[in-house]
């Protein structure tokens, strides 16, 4: 299976099983025949015969390759969604719209604003997140993209397995969304920040345990 490029035009995007429904997920877009498959053959080297729309794949590395094909189909309908705020924002508010901000969707759905320059107001904050909260297309997109990330760090030895204790979870909940939108290359950005996230999980969980065990007394001390 080749990953095809992200969609820049208009044109909806489609799979083998049809045009895509807007108001879907990838997921619930996918329906697939049905696949006869018996318990054992369902194994966790093999976790495409449980997953819908894998109808065909055999390898892990294609399997990988469908989770980012639907991850990055899940970013374009997203962004088709924030572009809607974006446009909003900019006619009603054009002073906020140029400032540096993010906003990043935990697992509940919430949406958390970034302000790394710290020059957004309460006020401005709680406008921004209550216009964002309103693009349901967001809310629901991300925690698609949350399921689809906890996949790829589960089975992707090669680019993940040298993280050791990783936390999915928390690595899809730090996703600077609208940088990933506002980027000319949407898939590379999502894949740039999952590492560069990854690595700082990883060091934090270092300095933890360096500082709990320079903290945690000797045996000699004890006696």
């Amino acid at each position: 299976m080749q990953v095809t490029p992200l969609m820049t035009g208009p044109t909806w995007p489609t799979t083998r099983y049809g045009a895509l429904d807007k108001d879907l997920t990838v997921s619930e877009n996918i329906n697939p025949p049905e696949i006869a498959t018996t318990e054992k053959d369902v194994t966790l080297e093999k976790p495409w015969l449980k997953e819908p729309g894998y109808t065909g794949i055999d390898n892990m590395r294609d399997y990988l390759s469908g989770l980012r094909i639907f991850a990055y189909l899940e970013l374009q309908m997203m962004k088709w969604s924030y572009d809607s705020f974006d446009n909003d924002l900019a006619k009603e508010n054009p002073e906020l719209a140029e400032k540096n901000f993010g906003f990043s969707i935990d697992r509940s759905g919430r949406i958390n604003i970034l302000d790394p320059d710290e020059n957004l107001s309460e006020e401005e904050v709680s406008c921004l997140t209550q216009r964002l909260e309103q693009c349901d297309g967001l809310q629901r997109g991300a925690r698609e993209i949350t399921q689809i990330i906890k996949l790829i760090a589960k089975y992707d030895k090669a680019e993940f397995g040298q993280y050791q204790n990783l936390n999915p979870g928390a690595l899809a909940e730090s996703l600077d969304y609208r940088a990933i939108f506002r980027s000319e290359d949407m898939a590379q950005t999502w894949r740039s920040q999952l590492h560069q996230h990854a690595q700082t999980q990883v060091q934090t969980q270092r300095q933890t345990e360096i500082q709990a065990q320079t903290q945690s007394p000797s045996i000699s001390e004890v006696v």
